[in-house]
């Protein structure tokens, strides 16, 4: 099965952009939430299965349709679709100051070597809430 990488990224109109290049075309929608986004990009992948379904290249439509999407977050976007995790309190597991974390969610461009840290800390916290037991 085919995977799509798709980027979603805060915009400064407060709303979510993503895209994705899938079988030499650019896919690209957006949407005020990351949810709407997300919908509007499935529905950019089927139109641009009709495109290809309309140039007789029925193979590439199908492998649209079928692909997996593989989303690929900016800091804004995913504390903007993972609402109950508490951004403020978060990034305390991370070296990263909280106005360094407005910054970004004000859309200013993030490190390389800051992202693998936010992302690790996520893991972490994913890790951390796996071995919860309950009773």
């Amino acid at each position: 099965m085919n995977t799509i990488t798709a980027h979603i990224e805060g915009t400064k109109s407060k709303g979510f952009a993503i895209y994705a290049n899938a079988f030499d075309s650019v896919i690209a929608t957006d949407g005020k939430t990351v949810a709407e986004a997300q919908a509007n990009f499935r529905e950019a992948i089927e139109t641009t299965a009709l495109s290809y379904e309309e140039t007789g290249d029925n193979d590439i439509a199908q492998a649209l349709r079928e692909a997996e999407v593989e989303y690929i977050y900016d800091v804004s976007a995913l504390f903007s679709l993972f609402k109950d995790i508490n951004a403020s309190q978060f990034i305390k597991r991370t070296s990263i100051s909280n106005e360094t974390l407005r910054q970004w969610r004000a859309g200013q461009k993030v490190p390389k070597h800051r992202l693998q840290e936010v992302e690790s800390a996520i893991h972490q916290l994913a890790e951390e809430l796996r071995a919860v037991r309950l009773r």
